[in-house]
């Protein structure tokens, strides 16, 4: 039996910061399906990689080394990723942290959003973080958005990366889009 949809309006740092509409629809268990079921739908506004950069807490690179569930995570359960930041682009982020993202399942409880990433335990990554004020970890600025695979040449693919690129030349082009955004705001 399935409730009527619910909308919200988002501006959460579980959902990475980014505005934007979402809708569940939550089922109830069956006696075929043993966990409720909870299905969000995300939209999230596309931007340019400035916007990315400009609005991330920190952008960092590393590799994901651990997975769990938070079933209790408010408004929705999570998926916590521990993350072992290697690089940044900020300098505030550094060595293991944990990364929050919408999904995720349990015996109890199956939470499925379109939009969000889900990263592989030994896989490097660049991700464009926000930060999550109600407890020591963060959110994934823009989802799937803000999340850059890099693969086993050291190649980045993702929204904003060109084809082939290397990682480092991402990043240096992300710095040099810090480097940019800082300068015009000293000379305002």
């Amino acid at each position: 039996m399935r409730t009527p949809r619910l909308s919200f309006l988002l501006l959460t740092s579980l959902l990475a910061g980014s505005l934007g509409i979402a809708r569940a629809s939550r089922e109830t268990p069956s006696p075929s399906t043993p966990q409720r079921q909870l299905h969000i739908q995300v939209e999230i506004p596309s931007a340019s990689l400035r916007t990315y950069v400009d609005s991330a807490y920190d952008v960092v690179y590393g590799r994901c080394v651990g997975t769990g569930f938070d079933a209790t995570a408010t408004p929705w359960p999570c998926t916590v990723y521990r993350f072992e930041a290697l690089r940044n682009s900020r300098g505030i982020v550094l060595g293991p942290i944990d990364v929050r993202v919408v999904g995720g399942a349990n015996a109890d409880i199956a939470v499925r959003c379109a939009k969000s990433p889900t990263l592989e335990i030994g896989q490097e990554y660049v991700l464009f973080l926000t930060e999550n004020p109600d407890n020591p970890s963060y959110g994934i600025l823009g989802l799937k958005d803000g999340t850059y695979r890099v693969n086993d040449e050291g190649q980045v693919s993702g929204l904003h990366a060109g084809q082939g690129e290397p990682v480092d030349r991402f990043l240096t082009r992300v710095s040099s889009i810090m480097i940019d955004t800082k300068e015009t705001k000293e000379a305002k």
